[in-house]
C-alpha cells in the first residue's frame, strides 16, 4: 500500500465530493429531515489520527452545511461495544453509527442495518480511492454493508536489524524455517527473539496465529468456514499452524513470561534492546515512532511473517482489515438515507484521510501528502505490500473467540496439543 498509489483517482473523487455537497436534493423534491442521529467513539481529545481526521472533516461539514444538525453522541471506545449491544437489544440505534461484522447478522435480522452496494453503484469514482480490500470485511451475505474509516493490519513485524546481524543475519529470514533458525540464534546470541505480551490472551492468536493460519492457506479456507461451506477448524492448515507455534516455542522464539505481560510490556523489551522482535498491529507503530530514538529507528524493519516453502503466493497475507465499520440504520427513510450516505462521504473522505494519515492513523484511502513530513517509519509501512484475510476474533462470534483465545495459551505452554486445541475449537462452532 504505497501512498499515492491512487493519487488521480483520489483527487477526481475529492472534487466530486465537493461538488455534491454544495447542496443536498431529494428525489421528491423536498428538502426532507435535515437531522442526524449518530454514535462514534472519535475523541474529543483527539489523541489518535482516526480522532484528529473525524474532528477536522466534521468542523468542514459543519461549515459547509449550517443547514443540517448532526446530534453526535461520543462514547469512549472500551464502553462503545457494550453501548451498542445494548442499543441492538432495544431495537434503538442511531441513523448513523459503528459495528463490526459480528453483529452484522442480527442488525440484518432486525432490520438495523441497510447496504451500500446501489451507493458504490451508484457512484463508482468515490469508491475507486479506496485501497484494495478496504471493504472486505463488510462483505457478508452477497451484500456490502458498511463503510470503513480505518485500514489496519494486524500483523507487523518489528525487527531490529543491528541484533540479527549479531545472530548472523545480515537480511530479514525469506522462508518460515530460516525464520526459526534465527529464532534458535537469537536467543544463543543473547537476546529474546520474539517479545510477546500474551497476558490479555488477544495478542498471540490475533497478532501472530491467524497470520500463521494464512501462510497454509488462503482466504478462502476461512470463507468456507464461516459460511459452514465444509471447511473446519480441524483441518490441516489450521492444525499446521499450531504445530508452528509450537516450534517457534520449543525454538526458544519468545520470553518465558509472555502469558504474564501484556503488549505493552512486550514493546518495552523491544525498546530496550533486550528483544530482537515483537509482532503486533500497525497500532503499535506509533508507540515505536514515539519511544524509539533517532539513531534506534535507524535499525528497526518492518516486515511481515516469511512464508513456508511450497506457499510463496501467500507470503504477503495477514490478517487485517477495516474493523469497525460505519453503518446505516435500516428503518431510515430513503430521504434520510442520502443524507447519511451525504454525511458519511463527507466526513470520512479525504479530508479525513488526510489528517489521520499525517498524524499516525491509517486510513482506507490513500493519504495526499508529501512523504518527506511523515516519520520514516510510518513511509516504510506504507511501502508494505499487504495481502489481507479476515481476522478471525473480527468475524467469529464470542463462543469460538473465548477457545480461539484462552486454549491457544494452554498450546504455548504445552498442556494442549494443536490437534486438541482445533477440535475444541471446532466442538462450540
Amino acid at each position: 500500500m504505497i501512498v499515492g498509489r491512487r493519487l488521480v483517482a483520489a483527487v477526481s473523487c475529492t472534487a466530486l465530493m465537493v461538488a455534491a455537497g454544495a447542496s443536498l436534493a431529494f428525489a421528491d423534491g423536498s428538502k426532507g429531515d435535515k437531522t442526524l442521529t449518530v454514535v462514534h467513539f472519535m475523541s474529543p481529545a483527539q489523541d489518535d489520527g482516526n480522532s484528529k481526521g473525524f474532528a477536522a472533516a466534521m468542523a468542514t461539514y459543519r461549515k459547509n452545511h449550517p443547514d443540517i444538525t448532526i446530534s453526535d453522541e461520543f462514547i469512549q471506545h472500551d464502553n462503545y461495544e457494550m453501548k451498542l449491544k445494548t442499543m441492538v437489544a432495544s431495537k434503538e440505534l442511531p441513523d448513523v453509527y459503528y459495528a463490526k461484522p459480528d453483529l452484522f447478522g442480527v442488525l440484518r435480522d432486525n432490520g438495523l442495518i441497510t447496504p451500500i452496494d446501489d451507493v458504490m453503484k451508484a457512484d463508482p469514482a468515490f469508491f475507486k480511492a479506496y485501497k484494495k480490500g478496504a471493504f472486505s470485511d463488510f462483505k457478508v451475505a452477497g451484500a456490502t454493508w458498511a463503510f470503513p474509516f480505518q485500514l489496519q493490519s494486524n500483523h507487523v513485524v518489528y525487527y531490529n536489524k543491528a541484533i540479527f546481524k549479531k545472530a548472523g543475519y545480515d537480511k530479514f529470514p525469506a522462508t518460515m524455517g530460516d525464520f526459526v533458525k534465527a529464532c534458535a540464534a537469537i536467543r544463543k546470541a543473547g537476546y529474546i527473539p520474539i517479545a510477546m505480551g500474551n497476558k490479555g490472551k488477544w495478542l498471540a492468536p490475533s497478532c501472530i496465529y491467524n497470520t500463521v493460519v494464512y501462510r497454509y492457506t488462503d482466504a478462502s479456507w476461512f470463507d468456507s468456514l464461516y459460511n459452514k461451506k465444509g471447511a473446519k477448524f480441524t483441518d490441516r492448515p489450521f492444525v499446521d499452524a499450531a504445530k508452528l507455534m509450537v516450534d517457534l516455542v520449543k525454538a526458544g522464539a519468545f520470553n518465558d513470561d509472555m502469558n504474564s505481560i501484556d503488549n505493552n510490556q512486550q514493546r518495552t523489551l523491544f525498546y530496550s534492546g533486550e528483544a530482537a522482535m515483537f509482532i503486533e498491529g500497525s497500532w503499535a507503530l506509533t508507540p515505536v515512532i514515539e519511544n524509539c530514538s533517532a539513531e534506534m529507528k535507524k535499525d528497526i524493519g518492518l516486515t511481515v511473517l516469511p512464508p513456508v516453502s511450497g506457499k510463496e503466493k501467500l507470503g504477503n497475507l495477514v490478517a487485517g482489515g477495516a474493523g469497525w465499520g460505519i453503518c446505516i440504520n435500516g428503518k431510515i427513510s430513503e430521504a434520510k438515507k442520502k443524507l447519511a450516505v451525504q454525511y458519511i462521504k463527507e466526513v470520512y473522505g479525504q479530508e479525513f484521510c488526510n489528517v489521520s494519515g499525517k498524524s499516525g492513523g491509517f486510513p482506507p484511502m490513500p493519504p495526499q501528502i508529501d512523504p518527506a513530513s511523515m516519520d520514516p517509519l510510518q513511509v516504510a509501512y506504507n511501502k508494505l505490500d499487504f495481502d489481507f484475510g479476515p481476522i478471525f476474533d473480527v468475524q467469529l462470534p464470542s463462543t469460538i473467540v473465548d477457545v480461539f483465545y484462552n486454549d491457544l495459551q494452554k498450546v504455548l505452554m504445552g498442556k494442549l496439543s494443536p490437534a486438541d486445541y482445533a477440535k475444541n475449537i471446532e466442538a462450540v462452532r
